[in-house]
């Protein structure tokens, strides 16, 4: 007989059960500050910043090497102007790979851009 998902669904993790929620909570959610997710996003700003001069410099898409035409160099001295920079990625539409590591003290958070190699830990070390 098959118990529903709702009544008991148990794993075996580390020889304790874990008896997992109702489907609607079975979520498992990762949130960052304010001023975790403002360092983020002031290191993202730079890394497109060089991605789209680079861009204009070698008349190049930075992730596939295409050649860019006039008008996309156009937009992207625009944007460069305006500093709403939108860098392509192809199909995946954004270029960063977030990595939690929950801990009894901290839950370190570690983000790296996935054409350049950078990377940023934004874990908040201040408030341990």
């Amino acid at each position: 007989m098959t118990e529903n998902y709702q009544e008991k669904l148990v794993f075996q993790v580390t020889n304790e059960e874990v008896i997992l929620p109702e489907p609607e909570t079975d979520k498992i959610i990762f949130q960052v500050s304010g001023k975790q997710y403002l360092k983020y996003i002031r290191w993202k700003r730079k890394i497109e910043e060089r991605i789209a001069m680079q861009e204009l410099e070698t008349g190049k898409r930075f992730f596939d090497g295409e050649k860019l035409s006039q008008n996309q160099l156009s937009k992207l001295r625009k944007q460069l102007e305006t500093g709403k920079i939108e860098v392509y990625y192809g199909a995946i539409e954004e270029g960063y790979v977030f990595t939690f590591y929950p801990t009894s003290i901290v839950n370190i958070v570690k983000i790296k851009h996935t054409l350049t190699g950078d990377e940023i830990d934004i874990t908040d070390y201040d408030n341990l």
